[in-house]
């Protein structure tokens, strides 16, 4: 169900601002898994150059580090909000048009469309391509940190400074010993605390830390049957070839109902990913 509707939010209506119509779905639980409750949740904004080829040209979201147990995961406040308004709606027998509206406005403002489970020395991923869901289970990259003398004050935390060469980039964090958590956004992890602030030399990925709560929370994970399982460096192509060739993927785009919009899928649309190899 989640797959249709964001096919029909994404593709059939586009860039409008607004469903109009009845329309009427059979409503459909989700397929989730709880892996955890959180004892503590990590607000970072996370601002990013999406396009590499102007790189000048900036999004920005909110992200959450959700620590729980055995387990953190990393995700985009926005997916959180529109998976529980979904779970919301779907108590319903039928999702209708201001359902859908409702919606629509929560899936456009989730700009990092992942969801990331650490767990030991393993991640779990999963991740979207226009309107295919996949999941891929793979290693933590073993991180070689560079301790550095460099110090400075986030959220009223002392932070000191650490360097890493990762998957293409030189990356520049800050961590806090005050916080004594192995962990931080994305998959970073491995310094002797909480990584509050971290980005690439270029600053074309920056994610800083705006807010900390003890909030529990329910960490879970997407168990549709229709998720692809997948490896990283196939999820990565997949992702990569749709950027280039969008065409291959979308059948009709409308911008505005009875509209057809051509100019969305027939040129290469911008790719910046966090991990260059």
């Amino acid at each position: 169900m989640k797959k249709l509707l964001f096919f029909l939010l994404i593709s059939v209506f586009g860039y409008s601002q607004k469903i109009s119509g009845d329309i009427k779905f059979k409503s459909e639980k989700s397929e989730i898994e709880k892996l955890d409750i959180s004892s503590k949740n990590i607000y970072y904004k996370y601002i990013f150059s999406f396009d590499k080829e102007n790189k000048d040209k900036k999004r920005s979201t909110i992200t959450v580090l959700q620590v729980g147990k055995n387990i953190s995961k990393f995700t985009d406040v926005n997916l959180l909000k529109y998976d529980s308004l979904f779970d919301i709606k779907n108590q319903n027998e039928f999702i209708y048009t201001n359902d859908l509206n409702e919606l629509m406005p929560i899936s456009r403002a989730i700009k990092f469309k992942k969801l990331i489970i650490k767990n030991n020395d393993k991640y779990t991923f999963q991740g979207n391509v226009y309107n295919n869901n996949y999941e891929f289970i793979e290693v933590l990259p073993i991180f070689k940190w560079q301790l550095q003398s460099g110090k400075k004050v986030i959220l009223g935390y002392n932070c000191k400074e650490a360097i890493l060469n990762y998957a293409g980039r030189k990356w520049i964090a800050y961590y806090t010993e005050d916080i004594p958590l192995n962990d931080g956004p994305f998959l970073f992890n491995g310094l002797p605390g909480l990584i509050l602030e971290i980005f690439d030399d270029k600053k074309e990925h920056y994610f800083v830390a705006e807010a900390i709560d003890n909030i529990p929370n329910s960490i879970y994970i997407h168990k549709e049957r229709k998720i692809i399982k997948t490896s990283r460096k196939e999820f990565y192509k997949a992702e990569m070839n749709f950027h280039k060739n969008p065409e291959l993927y979308v059948e009709k785009v409308y911008s505005s109902p009875g509209v057809e919009d051509t100019s969305f899928i027939h040129k290469e649309l911008p790719y910046n990913p966090i991990e260059l190899e």
